[in-house]
């Protein structure tokens, strides 16, 4: 059984994967209730009132849904140094999860367009929308205005870069069930967010930190290095998008060529990424000698107390990526 699926004044269906007719099958019967969390988000009346507002109107109610988090994080009973160097990192820890979750979902029991109309399946980009636009705002105040951290300039290009990509895709219809599905690489965020409290707590020689680095590893690795060439994949089997976009503007003409150049920036990038992240471990490991400014640098407890700890972590500029 395909289902097909449409909220009102939307000329784009979204396919759910099919539903196997021998659900004595444990797989039929996973396909069946991932097919039925799809239409659940579907049907769901104010994620189609909110998937048909207008950008702005989408964006400012995200933009507000993160706020609130952000503050709530800053209300917590803890020091006042740990949330200038870590609330919009707790903000990341509720953001990660959800939307993995929800792109989890479109990979798993969606699939592939190239335009999605007022879907559920673009939810996760207005999510992830709204969250870089908080996370620039306390970025801002916490490294610029107040100077409480570092500034950490690439994360800044990061933001804008990213925000004007995806607005761009969002506004046009172009491309947005491959960016939602993408943001499955915010599964390793996490892990380094707990890298980060980890080395602020002064527990870099623990067990704990250990275990961590390597989860962190094997996730980075899966989610990113190994999903963005996959996700490709899916992308040229949709003939990358140049017969499945209407080209009704400059953006759309040419948003195959867009996403294509954005899938290679990504990778190489997360390639970067993990080629620092792997050379770290191997020098925890004792794999590779430390060099004289690294042991100049350190890690000792003073220097992570007297300095911004972004600036010791080797993988942070990779936060929320």
């Amino acid at each position: 059984l395909e289902c097909r699926f449409c909220t009102n004044n939307c000329h784009h269906s979204v396919t759910v994967k099919p539903i196997l007719s021998t659900m004595e099958h444990d797989t039929g019967g996973a396909l069946a209730s991932c097919s039925s969390l799809a239409l659940v988000l579907q049907d769901c009346p104010w994620i189609q009132a909110w998937m048909q507002m207008p950008y702005l109107q989408a964006l400012s109610v995200a933009v507000g849904g993160w706020a609130c988090v952000l503050a709530a994080a800053w209300c917590m009973p803890v020091s006042l140094k740990f949330k200038q160097q870590g609330a919009d990192r707790v903000m990341s820890m509720v953001h990660a999860p959800l939307v993995v979750f929800l792109a989890g979902v479109a990979e798993l029991c969606t699939d592939p367009e190239c335009a999605v109309g007022h879907s559920w399946t673009r939810m996760p980009v207005i999510i992830f929308l709204g969250y870089i636009v908080v996370d620039f705002l306390s970025m801002l105040m916490c490294d610029v205005i107040a100077g409480w951290r570092n500034l950490d300039v690439p994360m800044f290009v990061h933001h804008m870069f990213i925000f004007c990509m995806f607005t761009a895709g969002y506004k046009n219809d172009a491309g947005m069930w491959f960016a939602s599905t993408l943001l499955i690489n915010e599964a390793s965020t996490p892990f380094l967010t707990a890298f980060w409290y980890l080395t602020y707590s002064d527990r870099k020689n623990s067990n704990l930190f250990m275990m961590n680095g390597i989860v962190f590893v094997l996730m980075f690795f899966l989610c990113r290095i190994a999903f963005i060439p996959f996700s490709f994949y899916q992308l040229s089997t949709m003939d990358f998008c140049y017969r499945h976009i209407n080209a009704d503007t400059f953006l759309q003409k040419n948003a195959p060529r867009i996403l294509v150049t954005g899938y290679a920036l990504i990778f190489l990038l997360n390639v970067m990424w993990f080629k620092k992240l792997v050379y770290g471990s191997m020098k925890k490991l004792g794999m590779v000698s430390r060099t004289e400014k690294d042991t100049a640098d350190g890690s000792g407890t003073d220097k992570i107390r007297k300095h911004d700890t972004r600036q010791q972590l080797l993988s942070d500029d990779m936060r929320n990526s």
